[in-house]
């Protein structure tokens, strides 16, 4: 059994580039449907994943309109495999009232969380923090009475709130940080998963942001992260959506965090983290087309990166090389953006 685990989606008739609606949706809205159902159903074929969690702000208001509930529906049904979702800030119009996500409550095989408890994922417990109000350490104090309660051990847990470095945290109370959490949940050892903060991509051991699956601006340049959950562990993989709605509209493989994040990775040894990623794909033929690095790979679950990542080293090709292969597709001033990252890696 393994579980796939999604974050933010904000579904939703987004108005810009959205164009008109049809049948109620908008392209954005499809777009955004069709990019989750492409993942869900990736993992499914190729990771045989039995069940989705996903952390939150399902939706983009907490009124969604008929036709989007009914498309979000179809969407789950498409997916054929159960889905745990928790109820974001997105989703609530006031927490003394229903979420968003309520009536989806009735369906078989859609499990809502609207309250700090335990659930069962593949008959699996899991640690279920949806947003309740705004102190995120009021709803993990919470959560950790559930985990306590529970009479066997909680290995994995999903939360609405944002893990991020201490310098948000005296502005929002919606967020934790890494030392937050190591006093709240010191004597456990449950994984947590966290949504909310879009931009995030802190990892503490065993609590990691995943951030939004789904971009809703230009501002949101990272690549959403997924999780997978299985008898063999627990990994995090990078999706890049299928649509050019979907995760960004500019191109997410050349701008500045994704050619950082796969220089990064290209340099770490890190056990356990595989990339099966198209975006990566396709910069590292640019760069490699350039002449700046040498070669790469796509790793999948499985495989042991540590041992088996080869040693990659820029070479000093003339930065004109890569504008011709970079010009084509991506606008001029990403392209220098691009330049400089490269030029203070290749010395670094």
């Amino acid at each position: 059994m393994t579980t796939l685990v999604l974050g933010d989606l904000h579904v939703g008739n987004l108005k810009f580039c959205g164009g008109p609606l049809r049948q109620g949706l908008n392209d954005r809205a499809r777009a955004i449907l069709q990019s989750v159902e492409d993942c869900v159903r990736y993992f499914v074929q190729n990771c045989g994943v039995t069940s989705v969690v996903q952390l939150g702000d399902f939706f983009d208001q907490p009124r969604p309109s008929p036709a989007l509930v009914d498309a979000s529906l179809h969407m789950i049904r498409a997916t054929g495999v159960p889905w745990h979702i928790l109820a974001g800030n997105h989703d609530l119009a006031s927490h003394d009232a229903p979420s968003a996500l309520a009536p989806m409550n009735h369906v078989e095989g859609v499990y809502i969380y609207e309250k700090a408890s335990i659930g069962l994922v593949d008959g699996l417990p899991w640690a279920m923090c949806p947003y309740t109000g705004p102190s995120a350490e009021d709803a993990l104090q919470e959560l950790l009475e559930a985990i306590k309660g529970h009479p066997t051990p909680v290995q994995h847990g999903a939360v609405h709130y944002g893990l991020v470095d201490s310098r948000l945290t005296e502005l929002r109370t919606d967020l934790v940080t890494k030392d937050s959490m190591q006093r709240i949940f010191e004597n456990q050892y449950t994984y947590l998963f966290f949504g909310h903060e879009h931009n995030s991509r802190v990892s503490a051991g065993r609590w990691v942001s995943l951030g939004g699956f789904t971009h809703t601006g230009f501002g949101d340049t990272e690549v959403p992260c997924v999780g997978l959950v299985s008898a063999k562990g627990t990994s995090l993989h990078a999706w890049r959506g299928t649509s050019r709605f979907c995760s960004n509209f500019r191109s997410v493989c050349l701008d500045r965090g994704m050619l950082r994040w796969l220089l990064a990775d290209m340099r770490a040894h890190w056990p356990g983290y595989y990339l099966i990623h198209q975006a990566h794909e396709e910069v590292a033929k640019a760069l490699v087309e350039a002449g700046l690095i040498a070669g790469y790979k796509l790793w999948e679950a499985g495989e042991n990166v540590a041992e088996e990542l080869e040693a990659y080293e820029p070479s000093s090709a003339p930065m004109d090389a890569v504008y011709e292969v970079l010009a084509e597709v991506a606008p001029q001033d990403v392209i220098e953006e691009v330049f400089a990252l490269v030029e203070e890696d290749m010395k670094s």
